[in-house]
């Protein structure tokens, strides 16, 4: 079997990572540790103060409870933080994979199954038809469709397609029967794995999986099994996945491309390459070496990821545009994938809590690997429920007349505020760090959707770990994507629902109300803060004035003006929503033998102008920019 290495300047990628993009990024540690370690500076400080004025009697209540919140909050966001800056810390000598391609005809016999349940008959078929049309010897792949929903339109035309491509046809249709439990989609990956032992010719060497809606590039499989045949201890190997229905500027940053483009390539340099969902490819020893994909969560994925690690095999991610996808078309399909992504990161964490059944597999991981798995799970046990205490926080600081800041002298005061400014900024610096690889608005946007979305997080993880049955807790379920109804076309410019339909769904079925209630707690309760400053300084060009209004309000690192702007995204989404043509428009011409792939157009990140978080977040960054060089004069 030959493989060969591709030159940067041949078969060129539309997300290739340059040589100078991998130079850059090699130092992404330092800007990811700056911020941290000015944090921690100010916050020692803060507590030092804190802890100083209460002695003195001059703070208490209220005032001294909300204070200690305020700092607290700080120092459980850093636990996050600091795992992920190890993490970056791999890229200084971090080695970037290359692109690789298997050539000629003698090359590992694979079965590619397409898991499905329930979505629309013509994005499965368009999937199917690119499958059986990818440059791979045709005796050596078979596509396998697992139908857990049990379409007998699906099934006919399965059989029908299998029957017109002759004798020799590689293309198989199977659908389980469930008795108890059924693993979702886990479970229906076990089930055609083993069918596919019981097909002519025996099991495959090699197992690949396509979700229903990604249609492949026809270099997908040599371009992926190529890096398996390179090395024997290559257990799983997986490409990017990119989406050609994406809106404008999008919004939600649907496109997940902080995940695909940069952090998943970090984790990649941290022996944490993760199976993230479709395009992979396995060897079938390491599924078996693992009893199959574990079908106790709902990110089988990734679990059988770190499985596989644990059990000795080496895993890789490749930053390749090999597959095209679709991302749900409404806002509320967009909030259950999401809850459903992130919900499911838990397991990595707990998996490695002394005691559970699983913790001595998961020792055997490489120390980074386990920092990386636990890191992120631990991120869903605290920044979305921070992120989600702050919403009641922020207008607890302004009721109680608490201050952002506490301080004994002007001197610590200007240290203070030079501090938060350089962290703030900082932190600023290290998500345009982050944009070489992934684009401006991107990077930006990932904090504001972060801020909207924790409402949604905290919610499912509450249900989920927290409250009793009798309390409405229960278990975040599976819905494929692709099934959930898009009754109010929000991004279908002939078809749209009218505004109020729209405020509607996002205020009463999607927990809108949330949003706006906090939106508006927030700008009110400011502006009231701000009137009283005003009227206990008739002159506003006195230090005593700005002092006053940094430490009330206008604290740089106050966390009340990125909350308002995160919140104010679906709003902005349902009463400008975004034109996304229908996806037949989305689609070429059908070839001979009725594949069609998408246009050149469609798979291009479409850019243009929109007054949305990232806009007002870096005009935000001016603020912050003109308080640090202000307090010079303080």
């Amino acid at each position: 079997m030959h493989v060969a290495e591709v030159a940067p300047h041949e078969d060129t990628d539309p997300i290739q990572i340059t040589r100078w993009q991998q130079l850059v990024a090699r130092f992404m540690v330092v800007t990811a540790t700056v911020p941290i370690v000015l944090a921690m500076w100010a916050m020692k400080i803060q507590a030092t103060t804190i802890m100083a004025q209460a002695a003195e009697g001059k703070l208490s209540g209220v005032n001294l409870a909300v204070a200690w919140a305020l700092v607290g909050l700080e120092f459980v966001s850093l636990t996050d933080t600091i795992p992920a800056a190890l993490v970056k810390g791999v890229s200084i000598f971090g080695r970037w994979r290359p692109r690789l391609r298997l050539l000629g005809e003698n090359v590992p016999s694979v079965d590619v199954i397409i898991p499905v349940c329930n979505e629309k008959l013509d994005i499965i078929q368009d999937t199917i038809r690119a499958a059986l049309n990818i440059d791979y010897p045709l005796n050596r792949f078979r596509v396998i469709v697992s139908d857990d929903g049990a379409n007998q339109k699906l099934e006919a035309w399965v059989l029908q397609h299998a029957e017109a491509l002759g004798p020799g046809a590689n293309l198989y249709y199977t659908a389980r029967v469930k008795y108890g439990p059924s693993g979702y989609k886990a479970g229906n990956l076990n089930h055609a794995v083993m069918i596919s032992d019981r097909l002519p010719g025996g099991r495959a060497e090699l197992i690949a999986g396509l979700d229903a809606d990604m249609i492949p590039e026809r270099r997908w499989l040599r371009a992926v099994v190529a890096h398996i045949v390179r090395d024997p201890k290559m257990g799983m190997v997986c490409p990017t996945q990119l989406f050609y229905n994406v809106p404008a500027c999008d919004p939600f940053n649907q496109c997940s491309l902080v995940n695909w483009l940069a952090l998943d390539t970090l984790r990649d340099q941290a022996s944490a390459g993760w199976n993230l969902g479709s395009g992979w490819v396995v060897r079938r020893e390491a599924v078996d070496d693992i009893g199959g994909f574990p079908t106790d969560c709902l990110v089988e994925d990734i679990c059988s990821s770190m499985l596989k690690i644990a059990a000795g095999w080496r895993t890789a991610y490749i930053a390749e545009a090999l597959q095209y996808g679709l991302v749900p078309e409404s806002y509320g399909a967009h909030v259950k994938q999401f809850v459903r992504w992130v919900l499911h990161w838990w397991l990595p964490a707990i998996y490695q809590v002394p005691g559970l059944p699983l913790a001595q597999i998961y020792k055997k991981m490489p120390f980074l690997t386990r920092v990386v798995g636990f890191s992120m799970g631990l991120n869903i046990h605290f920044k979305p429920q921070l992120s989600t205490f702050y919403l009641f926080l922020g207008p607890t600081i302004f009721m109680t007349n608490t201050h952002f800041i506490y301080w004994r002298g002007i001197e610590e005061f200007k240290l203070l505020l030079r501090l938060h400014c350089a962290m703030i900024f900082l932190t600023y610096i290290q998500e345009v760090h982050l944009a070489i690889l992934t684009g401006f608005r991107v990077a930006i946007n990932e904090k504001g959707v972060a801020k909207f979305m924790s409402p949604y997080y905290t919610v499912a993880w509450l249900k989920t770990f927290v409250l009793p049955s009798w309390l409405g807790g229960k278990p975040t379920g599976f819905t494929p994507t692709g099934s959930i109804a898009n009754d109010l076309q929000e991004r279908n410019v002939t078809l749209r629902a009218p505004l109020s339909a729209r405020l509607r769904h996002l205020l009463v079925d999607c927990m809108g109300w949330v949003h706006l209630l906090m939106i508006t707690a927030l700008c009110s309760l400011a502006f009231a803060q701000v009137r009283q400053v005003l009227r206990r300084h008739s002159d506003t060009n006195t230090k005593e004035f700005w002092i006053e209004l940094l430490e009330t309000v206008a604290w740089p690192s106050g966390m009340w003006v990125p909350t308002v702007l995160g919140c104010l995204t679906p709003f902005s989404y349902m009463m400008f929503p975004p034109d996304v043509p229908e996806r037949d428009k989305l689609m070429g011409k059908r070839g001979p033998n009725g594949v069609r792939y998408p246009t050149e157009d469609a798979k291009m990140r479409k850019g243009g102008f929109r007054l949305d978080f990232t806009f007002w977040y870096s005009l935000f960054m001016v603020y912050v920019a003109a308080a640090f060089i202000g307090s010079w004069w303080l």
